[in-house]
């Protein structure tokens, strides 16, 4: 899970989720991915070259494609101030224009683990184990690191 929080917003990776305070602002698609690319950036410059290769690989789009999304991100994005959250660098890229904290980070083996001790927690095998206790013990078996 990478959940990163920047200006009034917090976007959950993972979740495909973005929100203002409890609100949930509905971006997906290219605008969601143009949005989780410069928050990862942190403030640096994303080049144009990095969103095309990133959000249409192997394919030849007009730079109007990348200009129109980053527009309704804009939208998505505006609270009504005059302050935006994303900087143009013209003719080169974009960036994140406020300061971006990650707020939290779980690598796969941490979810996998948790998972793991979550699904063990339920299994008790003293009088013989069910078939689904069984078939959960195997399917974690030597995939994951001890449990402590």
């Amino acid at each position: 899970m990478t959940v990163y929080g920047f200006g009034p917003f917090t976007l959950d990776v993972p979740e495909r989720r973005l929100t203002r305070g409890k609100v949930r602002l509905s971006v997906a698609g290219k605008p969601f991915e143009i949005l989780r690319l410069l928050v990862e950036a942190g403030g640096r410059l994303v080049p144009r070259e990095t969103f095309s290769a990133e959000l249409w690989p192997r394919v030849t789009v007009e730079d109007r494609n990348l200009t129109v999304h980053v527009s309704t991100l804009r939208k998505a994005l505006s609270d009504g101030s005059d302050s935006p959250y994303i900087e143009t660098v013209a003719r080169v890229g974009y960036r994140i224009s406020v300061p971006v904290e990650l707020l939290a980070s779980t690598t796969a083996s941490t979810a996998i683990a948790r998972t793991a001790r979550f699904l063990a927690s339920d299994i008790d095998c003293s009088s013989g184990c069910s078939r689904r206790s069984r078939t959960t013990q195997t399917a974690t078996q030597g995939l994951l690191p001890p449990i402590s």
